[in-house]
This record gives structure tokens, sequence and C-alpha cells, in this order.
């Protein structure tokens, strides 16, 4: 007997649960105040979208026509150890120091919809390199990263999914280049990315004899 009056009670009390749901969900008051809800949350998550790429684009730089980005300058501290002094077109002056042989440098690129023939970039890592196979592995390796580290990538989420066909990213890389004291370089960016390039006659021999 008890079993049937829990039953009932419990019959009820979903009936009255439905009803007031119903009521709830039917009223065009609730609606409203649900959509004006939900498009008030959209427009906030759009705007902090917006900055947030607003600020990300503001991390990179525009290049209007092909253009000197970057010089590097060579000094040999001893064998296979340089110290170079990277100096760029947006007024940063580092020095550094690399083992190897080789030496590269890294940016990340956009392009897109307004950008024009050239994306933007940013200088994203310098890196020595050794030629024997041996060293590389076994040896003290050289990589600076230009950038800081994000929390959120914009970039990062724009590279993985190139399906954003209105704005993609890139990797951009100058080819390795030999290093040698009082050796000068320029790194250019140009549609096919970036470009290393000798300044003085000591980079330029030095390219000549490594060709």
């Amino acid at each position: 007997m008890m079993q049937y009056v829990l039953i009932g009670i419990a019959a009820v009390i979903s009936a009255a649960a439905m009803l007031a749901a119903l009521k709830l969900l039917l009223s065009p008051k609730w609606i409203i105040q649900w959509l004006r809800g939900s498009f008030g949350l959209f427009l906030v998550l759009f705007s902090l979208s917006l900055g947030l790429v607003g600020y990300t684009f503001s991390q990179f730089s525009y290049a209007p026509e092909p253009k000197v980005i970057a010089t590097l300058s060579f000094d040999q501290l001893q064998s296979q150890e340089f110290e170079v002094e990277l100096v760029t077109s947006t007024g940063m002056k580092e020095v550094f120091r690399l083992h190897g042989d080789q030496w590269q440098l890294d940016a990340r690129m956009l392009s897109g919809v307004g950008f024009g023939d050239l994306p933007l970039y940013r200088l994203e890592r310098l890196t020595g390199r050794y030629l024997s196979l041996e060293q590389e592995r076994q040896t003290e390796k050289s990589v600076y990263g230009l950038i800081e580290t994000e929390s959120l990538d914009v970039w990062n989420f724009l590279y993985k999914n190139k399906w954003l066909g209105f704005l993609s990213a890139q990797y951009g890389s100058a080819a390795y280049m030999p290093m040698a004291d009082g050796a000068i370089f320029e790194v250019s960016l140009t549609q096919n990315g970036l470009v290393g390039e000798a300044l003085n006659e000591t980079a330029k021999s030095l390219v000549q004899d490594w060709e």
C-alpha cells in the first residue's frame, strides 16, 4: 500500500514540475530574456576575441615593400663560438652568443585580405647549428626565442586551422648561412619569405667559398 502512495506522490510532484517548466518555457517574456541574455553573452565573447586578435596584430610589423628587416654582425670569440649583434628595423638591438658553423633567423608571418603583397611579420627565433651531424647531436646548441610565450596564441590557432582562408599564418626562415669573424648579413622580407644576403666583403667571400 505504501508503495502506491509513494508512486502517487512522485507522479503528482512530477506533473506539477512539468507544468511549471512548460509555463516558464512557453512564456514570451522568458524567451525574450533568454535571447537577450544569449546575444549579450555572444557580444561579450565576440568583443574579447576581436580584442585578442587586435593585440596579436599589434605584435607584428608590416613591410609595405620588400625591405631589410634585420642585420646581423658576427664577432668570433673562439672556434665555433660567435657573438652576434642583431639589429631589427623595429628598433630592437640585442647581442647573442651562437655556437656552431651556421645561423638562421625565423619569423612568424600573417597574410590575408588587406595586407597587400607582403605579409605581417614577427621575428621568432635565432638559431645556430653545426655542420657535423655528430656535433649537432652531442654539442651545446644555441636557440634564442625572440618573442614571449603567450597563454592565448592566436597565431598558433590560425596556423593549425587552415580553413580560415581569409587569414593564414605561416613560418618564414632565412636559409642557413655561414658564420665568420667580421661578417655582416642582412635579412629581407619578400613575397617568398625571408631571404638572407651577405652585406660586406667578408660575408660575400664567405658565401662564395661556401657555395
